[in-house]
């Protein structure tokens, strides 16, 4: 199976202290657009009200059997089936190689497990991570914000990413890989041939 060594487990209540970890990190909360208190009970009940939400799926990223990162899928506009997608490694060390390969599970679980139209991504113009995956990933470059959020007193630029259902099931073929968060495959349709022009 490809990239077999990346899977994706439920979030529980016992997962608050590493998430809180992970989020309150400044190698992940200086990209963030809202800042994270250090208050575990809160972050208990943020998990509990997350899981029971129905227009948002997220997981836990492992590799190799290992917690790693965070993932999310939330609707943002339900009618129009948009949504947004958020994601983040929290263990520093874990190999850039091995982790970048999650975006494929998510965006088939956006796209085929919750059937939506659309993902549109909002990134911060510090995050020189993630900004040159984008194109990577199948995502289009809609356009940049200009001192659009105020953190820590700097006004920061947001980019704007998106990437249709229809763009993805052209670009995911050649990656081959099917699977969603749950390990479902979503094999392409006789009509996928490749990304629309």
């Amino acid at each position: 199976m490809k990239n077999a060594f990346l899977t994706y487990r439920p979030i529980s209540l016992d997962d608050a202290e590493m998430l809180l970890r992970w989020r309150t990190a400044p190698s992940i909360g200086q990209y963030m657009l809202t800042e994270v208190d250090q208050d575990t009970d809160r972050q208990r009940s943020w998990i509990e009200a997350t899981n029971a939400r129905s227009d948002m799926v997220h997981r836990i990223i492992r590799i190799k059997d290992e917690d790693v990162g965070y993932c999310s899928i939330k609707i943002t506009e339900p009618e129009a089936r948009i949504g947004t997608v958020g994601i983040y490694i929290g263990e520093t060390q874990t190999p850039t190689s091995l982790s970048a390969f999650n975006f494929i599970h998510i965006l088939n679980h956006a796209f085929y497990a919750m059937g939506l139209h659309k993902i549109v991504n909002q990134i911060l113009g510090i995050n020189d991570r993630l900004l040159p995956a984008q194109k990577f990933n199948g995502y289009r470059h809609v356009g940049t914000l200009e001192q659009q959020v105020l953190k820590h007193g700097r006004w920061l630029d947001m980019h704007i990413f998106e990437q249709t259902a229809l763009h993805w099931s052209g670009f995911r073929l050649k990656f081959k890989d099917w699977r969603d968060l749950d390990g479902t495959l979503w094999p392409p349709a006789p009509t996928e041939s490749g990304p629309e022009t």
